[in-house]
């Protein structure tokens, strides 16, 4: 359930977040699942597993052991980490269930493009600058996030424009040729009146508008930076319903960027 002091919040800023939203050992648990797929390419590219104590670490040092063989594997882990039970369980829990319903409507669905975010350290090409998740499917919906670490301005945590989910849809461009999406141009950045880097803790739950411009910065710390991704339609939103509520995952143009190579 969510309180009326963070549906006003949430209304009034784009966003809010929901302290330790999920427990510790429900994020250990998440992390050694995704260990165990890292530790299957690893002993197929005849290389040896790197044990931490501490499950984060485990997954991510590991994670990038195994891009630094080839990094199409650690594209395989992000691949099998949507269709792991784990993630689906907490998609389809009551209460994010319940908190889905209190800010669209009583009718809703989960979108099957659940995912795990793995921000490599120092990664640009695949870093999500100023966006919407509204430009890929313009009707109402909810972005429930969840970091499996804590995460803040040095390993890129969420900018967030406040407030300016209320301005509608922006325009969306390539902008960076070292970037393979499209974003917000910098002209309508900096017309933003609030601009605030969130800091969150592992488990908390930071929830967002489909049209709440954000963006991710630079991961600059030595480990991966994951966090799980949820997305939520209102299926009373005319829109979706006249198109039968087909989610387009993603526009012809951001079809094209995504598949574009880096010159």
């Amino acid at each position: 359930m969510i309180n009326e002091l963070k549906k006003e919040e949430y209304e009034k800023y784009g966003y809010c977040v929901i302290r330790d939203f999920i427990s510790q050992s429900d994020i250990s648990y998440y992390s050694l699942q995704l260990a165990w797929l890292v530790e299957q390419q690893l002993n197929l590219h005849s290389t040896e597993m790197q044990y931490y104590e501490d499950s984060y670490r485990l997954l991510s040092q590991n994670l990038i052991k195994l891009d630094a063989i080839n990094k199409k594997l650690q594209g395989y882990i992000y691949d099998q980490a949507t269709r792991m039970p784990f993630i689906h369980q907490l998609a389809s829990s009551n209460t994010l269930i319940s908190i889905a319903r209190e800010i669209l409507s009583q009718n809703i669905a989960i979108h099957s493009r659940i995912n795990i975010i793995m921000a490599m350290p120092k990664d640009l090409w695949h870093l999500a600058l100023w966006h919407q998740d509204g430009f890929y499917n313009q009707s109402n919906h909810l972005v429930a996030y969840i970091p499996l670490q804590f995460s803040d301005e040095n390993n890129g945590m969420i900018k967030i424009g406040v407030g300016e989910h209320k301005n509608g849809l922006m325009p969306h461009e390539k902008i960076r040729k070292n970037n393979k999406w499209l974003s917000i141009p910098d002209e309508k950045i900096n017309k933003f009146k609030n601009i605030k880097q969130l800091k969150l803790n592992a488990g908390d739950l930071l929830l967002f508008n489909g049209l709440t411009p954000h963006s991710a910065g630079v991961n600059k710390s030595t480990d991966v930076r994951f966090a799980i991704t949820i997305r939520y339609s209102d299926l009373n939103d005319r829109f979706f319903k006249q198109r039968g509520w087909v989610w387009e995952d993603l526009s012809i143009e951001g079809l094209k960027a995504i598949n574009s190579k880096e010159k």
